[in-house]
């Protein structure tokens, strides 16, 4: 997401040239890349995203890019007037309407309705895909989710109008700025290393690289995105790659946030010295249950077709004999996007990582499917105060509703559609076969249509793929 402006010339400018004109103007430049066919540059300590000018066959194109801060966007019409000034050109807006005079019609009030625009766009692709959004910035990528924008200090309200969350946005480009500038020097743990995308054949999927040698960590201030985390030990030659987000969940659960500090939804930074090499090695030992059987893989989310790849779970739960309670779990829609849960699986040998489940309510009151959604994890084994072992699988919901206010897929509903599952009992986790996976994927589709626009954040809250 961008806004550019093309000046037609046939003028040869020299980058440095241009970086003194707008010098010239009072503005103390950092200048990223400094060479044709691409400049990219801002202004020190105030920049996020920076302005870029590009070589054309036609001249030039000067971008500035979306949620950028308001020094980048005073930038903007300064670096257009540099470059006409000195190349003589003419330049055109994206509508092919010519520019008389950049700082008149790139003023503050544009300004505003492009940084409304572009935060807009941002909320709703996180409130309607539960995704994140990955951004340049001028040092590091913006890694904008529902982590980011629900967890700030600031928080925003995915359910409001821009204009009710202003405050929040200002305060968002702000904190993005203070990060950008404070990494600006920080050793990352980006690498060359890339595995084959067979999603996207031309566009490998890269990777953050942590390494322990002679029981000693890579030093590195920041881990920096990339779709995947390659996690070595070059002592024991254990190698775990998993994919970015679920480096941070390993994080959590070895209880580090004393030495990590998640900034954005996907990256964190080091805190209180060193990395130790026993630290690692814990976060690796988590890590194992999130290994996917394919890296490159995004699952569909229940209701946005079928997926041959996908198994289909059934699980059960009946609050008066198991957690959470009725109350909890209500109480917990309102963390919906970054909500955690974990259940039982009895078909645990069936499952993997990104196959289907669907969360059914049984007993007392109204009863159907609850919640639905992805697995977040392979199944793992955990004990119980009584000694007992069971296979446990984390859940990522697509589709979380209040059982008592809102219109839900009733047992009903199941059986008419499914007739040959027991719907009112049995084990929790049970694995349906393809074909009853199909008539419920059918069922489930025309529902979440039935009940599109009664996504409220409080009664009802569900995602779909984009």
């Amino acid at each position: 997401m961008s806004y550019c402006v093309n000046i037609i010339t046939e003028e040869q400018l020299q980058p440095k040239a241009i970086f003194k004109k707008i010098a010239d103007e009072g503005f103390k430049l950092f200048i990223k890349d400094e060479e044709f066919p691409h400049l990219w540059f801002g202004i020190m300590y105030d920049s996020l995203r920076g302005v870029e000018i590009n070589r054309e066959s036609n001249g030039y194109e000067v971008r500035i890019l979306s949620c950028s801060s308001y020094a980048d966007y005073r930038l903007f019409p300064v670096a257009i007037e540099a470059v006409c000034a000195l190349s003589g050109g003419n330049a055109i807006d994206e509508e092919g309407e010519p520019i008389e005079d950049p700082m008149e019609r790139f003023d503050y009030e544009w300004m505003e309705q492009e940084i409304k625009s572009g935060w807009s766009v941002v909320t709703a692709i996180v409130r309607h895909s539960g995704s994140v959004v990955v951004m340049n910035g001028l040092f590091i990528p913006l890694c904008v989710g529902p982590y980011v924008l629900l967890k700030s200090t600031k928080k925003v309200n995915l359910y409001a109008s821009y204009e009710d969350n202003s405050e929040s946005f200002d305060w968002l480009t702000r904190y993005f700025t203070l990060i950008q500038w404070s990494l600006a020097d920080g050793i990352d743990t980006s690498s060359r290393l890339a595995l084959e995308n067979p999603e996207d054949k031309e566009n490998p999927l890269s990777m953050s690289l942590i390494v322990i040698k002679d029981n000693q960590v890579s030093k590195f201030d920041y881990v920096s995105y990339a779709p995947l985390m390659n996690l070595t030990n070059l002592d024991t030659g254990e190698n775990i790659i998993i994919r970015i987000e679920d480096f941070k969940r390993s994080v959590r659960l070895v209880d580090y946030d004393t030495h990590f500090a998640g900034f954005d939804d996907y990256q964190l930074r080091t805190c209180d010295g060193d990395v130790e090499a026993e630290e690692i090695k814990a976060i690796m030992s988590f890590a194992k249950r999130y290994i996917p059987q394919y890296l490159g893989y995004r699952a569909t989310y229940p209701g946005s077709g079928f997926d041959e790849i996908q198994n289909t779970f059934i699980l059960m739960w009946n609050p008066n004999t198991s957690g959470p309670s009725l109350e909890e779990y209500i109480n917990s829609i309102k963390d919906f996007y970054n909500a955690d849960f974990s259940r039982k699986i009895y078909d645990w040998k069936s499952a993997k990582m990104d196959d289907r489940f669907f969360l059914v309510k049984v007993g007392e009151g109204n009863t159907g499917v609850v919640m639905s959604g992805v697995l977040r994890s392979q199944p793992y084994q955990e004990s119980s105060e009584k000694g007992r072992k069971s296979y446990y699988i984390e859940l990522k919901p697509t589709l979380m509703l209040n059982p008592e206010t809102a219109p839900m897929l009733t047992i009903e509903d199941l059986e008419t559609s499914v007739p040959d599952f027991m719907w009112r009992g049995g084990y929790s986790g049970r694995l349906l076969t393809h074909e009853q996976a199909k008539a419920l994927e059918v069922r489930f589709a025309t529902y979440l249509k039935e009940i599109e626009n009664k996504d409220d954040g409080v009664n009802i809250c569900f995602i779909k793929n984009v």
